[in-house]
């Protein structure tokens, strides 16, 4: 992958990893969002470079925060094998496991590596979208004690917020059993490289 498509990869992971920093706090606080729609920015070129270090640096953050919730998530859904044995069947079909082959990929054709690549940036992304999803009840239930604790907010029960996170976790599940199936696609695609180009088929 070039550093472009890196590069993007990290601001898109930047961006909903800072909705699941925003999203629990506007969901107990509920500001007054006209507010936020005609906020004036001042010194817009300040902005515009802080703004794209900070998400591109807490994407890089959120993207390795993914990696090890995956795991978790996986484990808690009882997926983990399923993952596993999509990686074993690499070592089934190619003698060789998945690192060599990626390796293998990468030098012998760009256009398979770029293919690969794309792949792995939708595996990044969705994993991303199942952390949100994941994480947003926990946070706004920290963030309400928080704010309650420490800042003796009043903080109303919302039957609304409680559906929205209950609905949250369902849907973490069921993307979860979608990131699966991209992880399928994905070794699939690598033995299918390893194969061709190494004229084994």
């Amino acid at each position: 992958m070039n550093t472009t498509n890196l590069i993007t990869d990290y601001l898109i992971i930047g961006i909903i990893g800072l909705f699941l920093l925003v999203c629990p706090i506007f969901m107990l606080i509920k500001p007054n969002m006209l507010f936020l729609l005609t906020f004036d920015v001042k010194n817009t070129a300040f902005w515009g470079v802080l703004l794209p270090v900070v998400t591109f640096g807490w994407g890089v953050i959120f993207n390795q925060i993914g990696d090890k919730v995956e795991d978790w998530i996986l484990s808690l859904f009882s997926l983990k094998n399923e993952l596993l044995n999509y990686e074993e069947q690499i070592k089934v079909e190619t003698n060789f496991p998945h690192h060599y082959v990626l390796n293998f990929i990468v030098i012998k054709s760009e256009t398979g590596y770029d293919y690969i690549s794309f792949r792995r940036t939708m595996i990044r992304i969705v994993r991303s979208v199942v952390c949100l999803l994941f994480g947003l009840p926990i946070l706004h239930l920290a963030f309400a004690v928080v704010l309650k604790v420490c800042f003796k907010l009043n903080i109303e029960f919302s039957v609304f917020n409680l559906f929205l996170c209950a609905a949250s976790w369902v849907c973490s599940y069921f993307l979860t059993r979608g990131l699966l199936k991209l992880y399928n696609g994905y070794y699939a695609a690598l033995s299918n490289f390893y194969l061709i180009l190494s004229e084994k088929v």
